[in-house]
């Protein structure tokens, strides 16, 4: 048993965090945010695993430069389904806030000071439960779906979200007992420090032990001890990653004789401790979804939330393709009708594959349905390739990129996305580790720099952007299949993109620069605005 090992922490290049492929390729989610919608959820679930009880009164405090977008995302919809027990992919989520208050919980929204924290994608939920027990949960969703808890009833935490863990709350410090209980030894101790009302400790464990949390109850001075399971499916074998950077991948695909594919599939199995058949059969579940996104989004019948897209636009590409009115001819073209079909359905709360964001949700899908259909590659070798493409996504992750664009700019959403499908396309083309890199390498140097500029809602210009990104990520994948080398190594183009990221600019990232900052975009704002209000109005 380890003690609090393991955490989100972007802090810099080769971070210690523990980052699974389906952070990269998933999690399945109902959209239309990642960041605001998946990541959130697992919040509202996180908040549930603390309370005392079931939540009844519930505060939700959003970082004040988020008042205006939550809405949008449907922040609070998905904390509410969190704090449900609902996953992310949970077909009654538009209907959270509605069940939630149903089920007794009642709820208020405010902000906190601003100068509590530099990140837009903080959120404090204090949560008063059937019992007349209040707890806190602070923490912030990072990208991806992927949140970092940062303290559970005000106390500092480093939680490893693939784990389950002890929580023990005292009226004193007793954190010598619980280790005699836990059967720590040397240095290690139980995790936590004292608040203003309680000291509250915490310990990794995989599996609930009903002897151990008798004893731990049973303390003098123990007031509540509970085991919560894992906020993320996917199993922590709390072994060391087989490797943090492409070099290393690439040393062992040489030394083993191995596949990119087989490298990820064989990093999964030693970080999750599962079986490889079983994630085998969850990457196939992943591409059965984004299949289904694609048959979803070209029927021309979602509508995203707003407006501001008709929900058309795929269907309207792929009618020009079908009657021979594209340039690019037919598999860009159907990849770029695919991808903006999937991202209309997704700004509809349709469920997707997030990719590794639900924000470049179309982009992957787009490319690898387009070739399937144009090549008659099959669903054995298409997962094989979405395999090899979540080591770019790994590499950044360990690298300290954020999946996000309010943390760092679109490109830390549709740039990877347009890496992760141009390694997918050079895997089914037949290239090795040096095609499969440079592929990202090209990506990447494509569209660094990418800024966040939405107009107060993911519909413009998202949806049209992962379009762009598919003739991207076909470039690259053809100049590195070709023969053409890159100059610059993926390890390097991982740091490239981190080092953008933490130089661009708030203004770039969310914060009303770009195409936010447009007539157009002041026109819509309007409309936008009222719909919120409306909205609110109905459901709070």
């Amino acid at each position: 048993m380890l003690i609090c090992s393991g955490t989100y922490r972007f802090t810099g290049k080769r971070t210690t965090m523990d980052i699974g492929i389906f952070d990269i390729v998933g999690p399945i989610m109902m959209g239309p945010s990642s960041s605001g919608t998946a990541g959130m959820m697992r919040i509202g679930a996180v908040g549930r695993a603390v309370a005392d009880g079931e939540p009844e009164n519930v505060d939700i405090q959003f970082h004040p430069l988020n008042m205006t977008h939550y809405a949008g995302c449907r922040s609070h919809l998905a904390l509410a389904g969190g704090l449900m027990g609902y996953a992310t992919d949970e077909p009654d989520f538009p209907q959270a806030f509605v069940k939630a208050k149903e089920a007794g919980m009642k709820f208020t929204i405010s902000c906190f000071p601003g100068s509590e924290s530099k990140d837009t994608l903080r959120v404090r939920l204090v949560i008063e439960s059937d019992k007349k027990v209040t707890s806190r949960v602070c923490a912030v969703s990072v990208g991806g779906g992927n949140i970092v808890v940062e303290s559970i009833d005000e106390v500092p935490v480093v939680l490893n979200n693939y784990s389950g863990h002890y929580f023990i709350w005292s009226d004193r410090d007793v954190s010598g007992d619980i280790g005699a209980v836990l059967g720590m030894t040397g240095e290690e101790k139980p995790g936590g420090g004292s608040s203003e009302y309680t000291f509250f400790s915490y310990a990794e464990a995989s599996e609930p032990d009903e002897n151990i949390l008798a004893r731990l109850r049973s303390l003098p001075g123990v007031v509540r001890a509970e085991w919560a399971a894992p906020f993320f499916e996917g199993g922590n074998s709390n072994l060391p990653a087989l490797f943090k950077d492409f070099s290393e991948l690439k040393e062992l695909c040489e030394r083993e004789n191995i596949t990119v594919s087989e490298a990820m599939l064989r990093y999964e199995i030693n970080r999750s401790g599962l079986q490889r058949e079983q994630i085998v059969e969850r990457m196939r579940q992943q591409w059965e979804c984004m299949k289904r996104s694609v048959a979803a989004g070209i029927t021309g019948e979602a509508r995203p939330l707003y407006g501001l897209d008709d929900g058309q636009n795929g269907k309207r590409i792929i009618d020009a393709v079908r009657s021979g009115r594209t340039l690019s001819g037919g598999v860009v073209g159907n990849a770029v009708a695919y991808g903006i079909g999937v991202m209309e359905y997704a700004m509809a709360m349709g469920c997707i594959v997030a990719a590794p964001t639900c924000g470049s949700s179309g982009i992957l899908p787009g490319c690898m349905v387009s070739l399937q259909e144009a090549y008659g590659y099959t669903d054995d070798q298409i997962v094989d390739a979405l395999f090899a493409c979540t080591s770019i996504g790994v590499i950044m992750a360990f690298d300290g990129v954020r999946f996000s664009g309010v943390a760092a700019g679109c490109q830390g959403e549709i740039t990877v996305s347009a890496a992760m499908a141009a390694q997918a396309m050079a895997c089914l083309g037949g290239g090795g580790v040096t095609e499969i890199g440079d592929a990202a390498s090209f990506a990447i140097k494509g569209m660094l720099g990418l800024v966040c500029d939405p107009m107060q809602c993911v519909e413009v210009p998202c949806i049209k952007r992962n379009g762009g990104a598919i003739g991207n990520a076909f470039a690259a994948a053809d100049m590195a299949l070709s023969g053409v080398r890159s100059f610059i190594t993926p390890d390097d183009a991982s740091y490239a993109l981190y080092d953008v990221q933490i130089h661009l600019p708030a203004y770039l990232r969310g914060g009303g620069g770009g195409v936010a900052c447009t007539n157009a975009a002041h026109c819509a704002l309007e409309t936008i605005h009222r719909m919120d209000e409306e909205y609110m109005r109905d459901n709070l």
